[in-house]
Formats: C-alpha cells, structure tokens, sequence
C-alpha cells in the first residue's frame, strides 16, 4: 500500500515539474488543453491502490494467507513501485532534456570576421 500511495504522489510530482517548464509540450494521458489533470492521476493511482489492498485483505486468491501467496502481494507491490519510479524518472529526464535543448538554441554563434572592402 505505501509503495503505491508513494508512487502515485512521486508521479504527480513528476507530472508538475515537466509542466512547469515552458519548454515542454504537454500531451497524452492525464493531460487535456495541454494541462495536466492530476485528479485523474491521483484517482486512478488511488483505484489501483485500493483494488491491491482489498485483494490482499479480503484473500481473493485463496481461502487463507500463504507464504507463497504474501510473496506474490510483495512482488506486485515491487513491481507498482518498479514501473511508477520508471515513469517519474521518465518525466523528470523529458524535462530535463528541454531545458538543455532550450540552452543550447539560446547559446550564442560565434561571428565570423569578414574583411571590409571598402575603400581607403
């Protein structure tokens, strides 16, 4: 449950960061006008996390709780959190990488000398 919840706040705070930064254009899933919605995040981070804590809880799986059966909880938590620290990281370098493609259009040329004829 933690590691969901975790991973659920670590994405939206990924999501703010890439849209806080005016060099990224916004688009695909969560995001609507080119604005990130973070209640449709949150909520289906959310959904997930109670849907996971509600199998673990009421042992959909089996009658009683088993080693091999609190293994498998423990993997899916891992892998919830694997895959939503994946997307921030990946979020995060999208931002990354237009703020550095932002600095290099920015940086100046340097001139090139070109001899004057006019005359003397």
């Amino acid at each position: 449950m933690a590691s969901c919840a975790a991973g659920t706040a670590l994405d939206s705070w990924a999501l703010s960061r890439v849209a806080s930064n005016p060099n990224v254009v916004l688009s695909g899933p969560f995001i609507k006008n080119g604005k990130p919605q973070y209640g449709e995040l949150i909520g289906i981070g959310a959904g997930l996390c109670g849907v996971s804590t509600f199998m673990q809880e009421r042992h959909v799986f089996a009658r009683r709780e088993t080693r091999g059966l609190d293994l498998t909880y423990s993997f899916e938590n891992l892998a919830v959190a694997g895959v939503m620290g994946w997307e921030a990281s990946r979020l995060l370098s999208l931002s990354d990488q237009a703020t550095a493609a932002a600095a290099a259009a920015q940086r100046l040329q340097p001139g090139t000398m070109v001899p004057s004829l006019a005359a003397h």
